[in-house]
């Protein structure tokens, strides 16, 4: 049930370099440990809780370090959001 819930905007992607102002509210940051190579990745998923982002990544076998709101602009009732990076 929670999988509905989240979707995945953007993966292995750099936080401090992208434009907020392209995010929406609901947009968080993940922070997982890759089983493949055992790096840290970070990921942009769009969720309403926290809990239903955990349950996808944990589900699918990521062990989640931490999860937080990125502080997009958008309300998510009105735009899409996009991955784009500051120039």
């Amino acid at each position: 049930m929670g999988k509905a819930k989240v979707k995945i905007v953007g993966e292995m992607v750099e936080i401090p370099s992208l434009d907020l102002s392209k995010l929406t509210t609901d947009c968080h940051g993940v922070e997982y440990v890759s089983e493949e190579n055992l790096t840290v990745c970070t990921d942009v998923a769009r969720g309403h809780t926290m809990v239903d982002i955990f349950d996808l990544y944990h589900d699918a076998g990521k062990k989640v370090k931490r999860i937080w709101v990125i502080g997009g602009r958008l309300s998510p009732k009105l735009g899409t959001p996009e991955i784009v990076i500051k120039q």
